[in-house]
């Protein structure tokens, strides 16, 4: 692992190398700390987790180890942000700072592996710092809870050079001398599941730079072995596991979601969309959309042809350019577990799947690159003004693109303007505009999603109806409550919560219908939500003048002896307080519903 070539630099020449790289990659992610949370995931991940806003207790380091959340086994991701919420409580500056720390810990790790496979200082500094810096990563960095995607770089890393380190001379040949890197493959696994492939990313390594094929294939898929087990126990887990999609995207894992043949050929295409991002990373987006069955035919037949043509380059240059043929199988395999083939959520690809595909690209380029003496840096030769020109323009990219992420309206804005017909996108950007209290701009953003068919539209009829509600445009409002209503799903909690929104002057008629399809569902829900339900109902059918109907139901829920009762009471005393006509044309259903709360309750 070209130990004698290591030895030759300097301590001053590493450190600085070292120092280099941290302040230039530190430098456009500068401003990271400033930012706001992001209205996809990072809501129902963070904001909306009661467990993650307790922070660390032992209860919710329980919760981490056992629970299913949003689709999939992520305790050290959990165990994390329970820290960072117990150090800093929930605030988006230290979860973005501790974020790029540990961005700034990666880059430095993949330094010292490249170091360690070249021996070469400054083709290993230049591919650091590129990866570092490549706009594809800001997604990685500046998205809060993509922290999973980081956070299980920086143990697949520290597996990697502990693997190294097993396989030295002077290591054990006991099996028991790679029990260090599985077990930090394993918190690799535990952070997100992207590194399965890394059996088979060592044998790469084993073919270049380690040059160790000649032990013979069954020696090395042997020592594997643990690795093996544990991607393929996480592959396992993963694909069994689901969860309850949100919104109009999800995280659910479906292979039956869209169409085996669209999605093999978005998976074609997108494999070239994902090279060509990495070379020229220009008009990135934090949502793509998929394209479903608009690729034409052509479009995948020719990315298919590219795709073969450059794994046959691979191959036949292999012993002309191992690098190459490394980095490239490298980016092909990493990639291949999050190409869509099990579709997950709506999108075509994700700029921060290119996290570890990356890797192997980078080291490539790596072995590619002559090594420099450090006293080239005083002669610069046209590589070196090339490559410092493609870091500087990367760190201009890199810039820009983080600062797209400093809250949701700019990066949904920039999003639709690199994208097209993105529902997604068009929803999310309407969302941030209604919670900013700009209603005209949110029903325009609605309104283009709708436009759009979204395959789960109740959000967006629900979101519209309450921006409708806010300008006084009744008569709309109406009309997308009644969808919201029809196209709802069964569950009680989101059915109530639509009603209550829905519960004034006038829709009041509409937002019964919520409380009655909650009453309505097989199996019935549990009985707190069955008399939160009645008593929503009574409430609505009450202002509505309607008070023998509403009767029954508050007999139902005010003559439990629950927890509620009394607030129960108190809400329907202020009621019939408020609306003293009721008396008078109902006093018979008065004079019981008082005798219900007496005033000594």
């Amino acid at each position: 692992m070209h130990r004698r070539e290591l030895n030759s630099y300097t301590r001053y020449a590493l450190f600085s190398a070292i120092f280099f790289l941290l302040a230039w990659v530190w430098l456009p992610y500068a401003r990271l700390h400033t930012f706001s949370f992001i209205n996809l995931d990072d809501t129902r991940y963070l904001l909306l987790n009661p467990i993650i806003q307790k922070g660390l207790t032992w209860e919710s380091f329980l919760w981490a180890w056992s629970n299913i959340h949003v689709g999939y086994w992520i305790p050290l991701t959990w165990l994390s942000f329970l820290l960072d919420t117990t150090l800093f409580g929930l605030h988006p500056g230290a979860i973005h700072t501790v974020n790029l720390l540990l961005h700034l810990g990666n880059t430095l790790l993949l330094f010292g592996l490249i170091l360690r496979l070249t021996g070469h200082l400054l083709p290993s500094l230049l591919a650091a710092l590129l990866f570092g810096i490549h706009p594809q990563h800001v997604e990685a960095v500046a998205w809060a809870v993509e922290r999973k995607e980081i956070l299980a770089g920086l143990f697949g890393l520290a597996a990697l050079h502990l693997h190294l380190t097993a396989l030295q001379p002077q290591a054990s040949f006991a099996r028991a001398r790679f029990w260090k890197p599985s077990l930090f493959y394993l918190a690799s696994l535990a952070c997100k599941p992207n590194w399965v492939t890394l059996p088979l990313l060592l044998l790469l390594l084993d073919f270049w730079p380690l040059h160790r094929l000649e032990q013979g294939w069954r020696t090395l898929i042997r020592e594997k072995a643990p690795y093996v087990v544990l991607a393929f126990a996480a592959a396992i887990l993963t694909l069994t596991t689901t969860a309850t999609p949100s919104e109009l995207h999800g995280d659910r894992l479906d292979w039956t979601l869209l169409p085996l043949s669209t999605r093999l050929a978005n998976m074609v295409v997108v494999y070239l969309d994902y090279l060509f991002k990495t070379l020229l990373p220009i008009d990135l987006a934090a949502f793509y959309p998929h394209p479903q069955a608009s690729l034409s035919p052509l479009t995948v037949a020719l990315s298919l042809l590219v795709l073969l043509g450059l794994t046959g380059g691979a191959l036949i240059a292999r012993r002309a350019y191992p690098a190459w043929t490394m980095g490239w199988f490298w980016f092909m395999i990493a990639l291949f577990p999050v190409s869509g083939l099990a579709q997950a959520g709506s999108q075509a690809m994700a700029d921060r799947f290119t996290y570890l595909p990356h890797m192997g690209l980078f080291l490539a380029l790596a072995g590619l690159l002559p090594s420099w003496p450090l006293a080239s840096l005083r002669r610069p030769s046209f590589r070196l003004i090339l490559a410092g020109v493609t870091v500087g323009i990367f760190t201009l990219l890199c810039w820009q693109q983080v600062g797209y992420w400093r809250d949701s309206g700019a990066l949904w804005r920039h999003t639709l303007r690199v994208t097209k017909d993105n529902t997604l996108v068009h929803y999310l950007l309407g969302k941030h505009e209604l919670d900013q209290g700009r209603y005209a701009s949110a029903v325009e953003q609605f309104a283009a999603a709708l436009q759009l068919a979204p395959r789960s539209p109740f959000t967006i009829h629900y979101k519209m109806a309450r921006a409708l509600l806010a300008l006084d445009r009744f008569p709309e409002a109406r009309a997308a409550i009644r969808q919201a209503l029809v196209t709802s799903p069964q569950d009680p909690p989101i059915l109530m919560e639509m009603g209550r929104r829905f519960m004034t002057p006038h829709t009041m008629d509409l937002a019964l219908g919520f409380f009655e399809k909650a009453l309505q569902r097989q199996p019935a829900p549990p009985l707190a939500q069955q008399s939160q339900a009645h008593f929503l109902l009574a409430i609505s059918l009450t202002v509505l003048g309607h008070l023998p109907e509403a009767m029954p139901h508050f007999q139902l829920v005010l003559t439990m002896n629950n927890a509620e009762r009394i607030s129960r009471c108190a809400a329907m005393t202020t009621l019939l307080h408020d609306n003293p006509h009721l008396g008078t044309v109902f006093p018979a259903q008065v004079a019981i519903l008082k005798g219900f709360c007496p005033t000594n309750d």
